[in-house]
């Protein structure tokens, strides 16, 4: 049977401030998701841009690979610039 894996992540999210919510009861529902897995800290790339960050997650590729390097990219039909969006990775996601 293949084993699957699933990556729960929350932007900014600390375990300084969830453990203290699990234990007093107000996030039962993450509290069971750790009690039947795991539960632990990532290492971060610099700069911490979510865009970025999530997208090496997704690729298992760095930026520059990846080609998403913050917020924004280049709009090629105004000039100008526009939200990031996936069009602007370079690798699949997983």
């Amino acid at each position: 049977m293949n084993a699957k894996t699933l990556l729960i992540g929350r932007d900014a999210a600390d375990w300084k401030v969830i453990s203290p919510l699990i234990d007093a009861g107000e996030m039962p529902n993450l509290a069971g998701l750790v009690e039947q897995g795991v539960m632990g800290n990532l290492a971060t790339l610099y700069p911490m841009l979510s865009p970025m960050l999530w997208t090496s997650i997704a690729t298992a590729k760095r930026a520059h690979k990846h080609g998403i390097h913050g917020f924004s990219e280049p709009d090629p039909a105004s000039g100008g610039a526009r939200p990031i969006t996936n069009l602007g990775r370079k690798t699949k996601a997983m």
